[in-house]
């Protein structure tokens, strides 16, 4: 291989390699643009607050904390409420997930009976009731632990989120 040879094709793998770092870097600015869209400017990439009070809090509740200021004995609460109803929506969220899937294998049958729809669809449809129902009765569960002024200012904060 000549030296003319040798230095084309380190030259075309150079640019090889930098189209893949720059597509790699693209990747990442754009999932950070994302990030940004999702949960705002000053959180960490992993969704960590950059600052204030509830610093490094993250989920539903970290949120809850910052947006309505609760105190540390709130969050517990909150937390512990949430901890209660885990595995419950976990088995309804399971049920869900087989009825789905039980659907889908029989819309693939060559043959199929309506009867056998109807009856997976209500099995889903029951499990997808319980589940909402298990969520708003926690939902009210926590509600009981914010205070009058920071029940309406979620309201508040729920309205404008919605009307957005």
């Amino acid at each position: 291989m000549g030296k003319l040879t040798a230095a084309l094709l380190g030259t075309l793998l150079l640019v090889g390699g930098a189209g893949v770092a720059t597509a790699e870097y693209a990747d990442r600015d754009r999932h950070m643009g994302m990030h940004e869209r999702h949960h705002g400017k000053g959180y960490h990439h992993d969704g960590h607050r950059d600052y204030g009070p509830h610093r490094g809090r993250c989920g539903s509740i970290g949120r809850m904390a910052d947006a309505l200021d609760l105190s540390d004995k709130q969050v517990n609460q909150l937390r512990a409420i949430k901890d209660k109803y885990r595995p419950e929506k976990r088995a309804l969220k399971d049920k869900a997930r087989a009825s789905r899937k039980q659907l889908r294998e029989l819309m693939d049958k060559d043959k199929v009976r309506e009867s056998d729809i109807r009856k997976l669809a209500n099995e889903y449809g029951k499990t997808k009731a319980d589940y909402i129902f298990l969520k708003k009765k926690m939902k009210l569960e926590m509600r009981k632990v914010l205070t009058k002024e920071q029940r309406e200012k979620q309201k508040e904060l729920r309205k404008a989120r919605r009307y957005r």
